[in-house]
């Protein structure tokens, strides 16, 4: 044995391996097959062979028995020359378990995987693709052209996919089918070349895309109707909205025309209770001048009811929402409650306000009845108010605290409405409309206000207000 054959045994020379049996060397699956060459070899046949050693960790030699005769012509005896190909082997198994995993996956695969030759001939189709084509024998559809499945609008662009596929561009594209009942399929294709052949063709991958075809024309349908229930909706609340405007407005307009028709008489009231009190000035007792007094306090409680209501019919018609520093508006209310906050002797205390989206008027006037009501409602020495911001998401959550009577807290709903007094009529000056006319400022800015409150423990009014854009 040379020394390359050595080698591959593992050993140093050729003393050791001199007497071993060929066959000992041989596997026993392949050991059968190899004796049976041998003998063909010693009957003078030149035979070649492929086998695997024995053991934990096989090798692979491919071999061949040359026959050597004496001058008699006699085999006396066998040449072998060997070389391994463990390596070749290996990785021709490992080829041949991924082409069988292959085969095995295009068997079982649910789209359709086919090939088809240079000339656009169906060639092969797994059994999904037989059953999408109406068959079980791919008989039928071998030699068939792939552009007969498709219709006369696709037939072209399809072609010329197929086309650019060959020249070894991917494709992918969807087609409509021919027939009567036409189905919608997705494809892609990759060219491949016959190892043996060196021909070109495609291997290509179609599902049926069908269901999800008609699911997306259902979509867009639908997306349509809403788009046009949406539009509908949104042209019928620009025409309610515009109708509210003009009823709000001739609301407005009737309510500052019976407004001043309501003053006429008052002023009349006005007028001439004073002349009485004047002319019947040395004659008066003192029970009939507490009577023209209480005309006199009557009158004016309607004035300023009036006046409210005129206020709260104008929320919302003071034009556009702007950025609004509540600092300045704070500001103006306070100067507008100038003589009541030194006549009262009240201090207030200013966190640091926000801008915030609004309308500065409506806030001024929001900030200015608070402060107002906790002046009135107020039997302090000193009346103290404090008025605080913190941010909460998109608004600014205001508060407004005072140290005045307070009121029982079964009551923190109906202060906010109209004509809404717990007290009576003479306790404190008012017409029961200001908290009203909070609430409806702040709702119409998108907020909410609510009030909490214990009796001779002040109360607090919080209410929210978009941050400012």
């Amino acid at each position: 044995m040379n020394p390359a054959g050595l080698t591959m045994l593992g050993v140093a020379s050729e003393d050791e391996v001199v007497g071993l049996v060929y066959l000992d060397l041989v596997c026993d699956a392949d050991r059968p097959h190899v004796a049976l060459l041998m003998e063909q070899a010693f009957r003078g046949e030149q035979r070649e062979f492929e086998f695997g050693t024995g053991g934990p960790d096989p090798r692979f030699f491919a071999s061949s028995f040359i026959p050597l005769r004496d001058s008699d012509g006699h085999v006396v005896k066998l040449m072998g020359v060997s070389r391994e190909i463990t390596d070749a082997r290996r990785a021709a198994e490992a080829l041949r378990r991924s082409e069988d995993r292959y085969r095995r996956l295009v068997q079982v695969a649910p789209v359709c995987i086919h090939e088809i030759n240079a000339r656009g001939q169906l060639t092969s189709m797994n059994p999904a693709g037989l059953a999408m084509m109406g068959t079980e024998d791919v008989r039928e559809i071998e030699g068939m052209p792939y552009l007969d499945a498709v219709c006369d609008d696709d037939r072209a662009r399809v072609g010329g996919l197929l086309t650019e596929a060959l020249q070894g561009q991917a494709s992918v594209f969807e087609f409509q089918s021919a027939g009567e009942q036409p189905r919608y399929f997705a494809s892609s294709f990759i060219p491949l070349a016959d190892p043996d052949e060196g021909e070109k063709g495609l291997m290509g991958v179609t599902r049926d895309v069908t269901e999800q075809r008609e699911a997306q024309q259902a979509l867009r349908q639908l997306n349509r109707a809403l788009e046009q229930q949406v539009a509908d909706r949104t042209r019928e609340l620009v025409q309610s909205n515009a109708e509210l405007e003009r009823s709000n407005a001739d609301l407005v307009s009737f309510a500052h025309s019976v407004a001043h028709d309501l003053k006429a008489p008052l002023r009349a009231i006005h007028g001439f209770t004073t002349l009485l009190a004047e002319d019947l000035a040395q004659t008066l007792t003192e029970r009939q001048s507490m009577f023209i007094e209480r005309v006199r306090a009557g009158e004016a409680r309607m004035a300023r009811m009036l006046d409210d209501l005129l206020t709260l019919a104008a929320v919302g018609s003071g034009g556009e929402d702007i950025a609004v520093d509540t600092n300045q508006a704070l500001s103006d209310a306070r100067a507008n409650l100038e003589a009541d906050i030194a006549q009262s002797r009240a201090v207030v205390e200013v966190g640091d306000l926000p801008t915030v989206h609004g309308n500065h008027s409506e806030i001024m006037l929001l900030l200015q009845n608070l402060l107002g009501n906790a002046i009135k409602f107020n039997k302090a020495e000193r009346p103290e108010i404090r008025v605080a911001a913190q941010r909460d998401g998109a608004l600014w959550r205001f508060s407004v605290s005072d140290n005045g009577i307070g009121f029982d807290p079964r009551y923190a709903e109906q202060v906010f409405g109209q004509f809404k007094r717990l007290g009576s009529v003479g306790d404190f000056p008012g017409s029961g409309l200001g908290l009203a006319l909070c609430r409806k400022i702040v709702t119409r800015h998108g907020g909410v206000i609510s009030a909490d409150s214990e009796p001779g423990e002040g109360s607090v009014f919080s209410f929210t207000l978009p941050a400012a854009q």
